[in-house]
């Protein structure tokens, strides 16, 4: 290949990939069950309350949606709030769940993770990771329980 056309093939590749990338991502969001969730509780690109932040948390959502160590949990008084990473934010607009919405979530530990889960209208919601043990402790103590 000559060498001036070596530019318009980085152009070209880049704007494939960027495409590819896209189209992953929005594919992810949709059969994942996170656009769903995210039309049903939305929230703005900040969190609605001040709270604890757990970065790099793993979350699932259904069966498909898996975000290994890339959804950051904020914990607060009024309830959690999800936010991917730059790199997963396209297709995923962050989701704000109130403790009454949590409130029927059951709690585990797997291998070395504590774990939260959670139906939520029909989407099965999983978070692992320190956040989960801090979400427990907020349900319990809104419950009542210690």
């Amino acid at each position: 290949m000559p060498i001036e056309y070596q530019p318009y093939f980085i152009l070209i590749w880049l704007a494939v990939f960027s495409v590819l990338y896209l189209s992953i991502m929005l594919l992810t969001a949709y059969v994942g069950g996170w656009r769903r969730l995210a039309g049903r509780f939305p929230a703005n690109t900040q969190p609605p309350w001040p709270g604890d932040v757990f970065r790099f948390q793993t979350v699932r959502i259904g069966w498909f949606g898996r975000y290994s160590g890339c959804i950051n949990v904020t914990v607060g008084n009024c309830g959690i709030y999800l936010k991917p990473i730059v790199l997963y934010a396209p297709g995923h607009p962050p989701i704000a769940l109130s403790w009454e919405i949590l409130a029927g979530a059951s709690f585990g530990r797997s291998f070395f993770m504590e774990y939260l889960e959670c139906d939520i209208e029909g989407t099965t919601l999983w978070i692992g990771g320190k956040s989960a043990a801090v979400i427990r402790e907020r349900i319990a103590r809104r419950r009542g329980c210690r």
